[in-house]
């Protein structure tokens, strides 16, 4: 736990509570959780990967506040919108999405999306991804040409190699 300047308050961050802290039965560890969020000088703070505030509503009797961190509808749209003869949408979406996510985050999921096309082009995606994703993959993969895809992908590619290796002075908002 870490302690504020002057002791008086205590914060413990803890992974994964949910977890262990689920079912109607009463135990110890449960009793030890509802006292300290009960208590005025101990604040807890769990982290819970991928999992959203409703799958986590069993922890309200111990919780005040529930703060979910995902990425933006915006971002997805945007991917939605990668396609050839839709430069003035895409570039729109890249703005808008762009005034709440940095735009290194931007190019990381456009890069990786760019590189899921090419893959549901070649029929070779994952065989983990979904049904549904697949088919969205598939769809948007048939609007690009084969040469044009790898070649926007190699595009991304050197972009990201020169960003690397500081080969050039512009950043990617430029």
């Amino acid at each position: 736990g870490v302690t504020n300047l002057f002791g008086q308050e205590s914060i413990y961050i803890v992974e994964k509570l949910s977890s262990k802290y689920k079912g109607r039965e009463k135990t110890a560890f449960k009793e030890a959780v509802h006292r300290i969020s009960t208590s005025t000088t101990i604040h807890l703070i769990d982290w819970e990967h991928g999992k959203s505030a409703y799958e986590l509503s069993g922890l309200k009797r111990i919780s005040t506040t529930f703060y979910e961190a995902k990425p933006e509808k915006g971002i997805f749209e945007l991917l939605d919108g990668f396609y050839p003869r839709n430069l003035t949408g895409f570039l729109r979406s890249v703005d808008t999405v762009n005034q709440t996510q940095d735009m290194g985050f931007i190019y990381a999921m456009l890069c990786k999306h760019a590189r899921k096309l090419i893959l549901a082009s070649d029929d070779a995606l994952d065989l983990k991804t979904a049904p549904w994703q697949r088919g969205k993959l598939r769809s948007q993969a048939s609007l690009w040409k084969s040469e044009n895809l790898n070649s926007c992908y190699e595009g991304l590619s050197r972009i990201d190699i020169s960003m690397k290796t500081r080969s050039t002075s512009y950043d990617l908002r430029a």
